[in-house]
């Protein structure tokens, strides 16, 4: 709910879920809103996992290196999350520059961590 309320998107819309796993968030971001959802996870086997948990026609999911390659190829996606993610990444600071690449002009990043240092 918080993320819908702060990011507000629309049917029209895509976002990107940085560290998808399965694909939970996804999937209620696609029904509450409607908009199309790229995830993007380092483990092979959630990725294998998420379309089908999904079950939507509007989520897609790749790994960092593809995201990145989409990204030179012109994706850019209107909000982008990453939820309990990149206190876990070796190099966030290169995550988080990724995750804005992907980002249209005033696109915005919603992210919760855990870090408790």
């Amino acid at each position: 709910d918080q993320i819908i309320r702060h990011l507000k998107p629309g049917r029209d819309e895509s976002m990107l879920d940085y560290g998808c796993g399965i694909g939970r968030m996804a999937k209620e971001i696609i029904a509450a809103s409607g908009c199309k959802v790229v995830g993007v996870d380092i483990s092979p086997q959630m990725r294998q996992l998420a379309p089908g948990y999904v079950d939507s026609p509007g989520f897609s999911v790749c790994s960092p290196e593809q995201l990145q390659a989409m990204i030179g190829d012109g994706l850019r996606v209107d909000h982008a999350i990453s939820l309990w993610v990149l206190q876990h990444c070796l190099n966030p600071i290169e995550d988080i520059a990724n995750i804005r690449k992907a980002l249209k002009p005033g696109g915005l990043l919603f992210v919760l961590n855990n870090d408790r240092r």
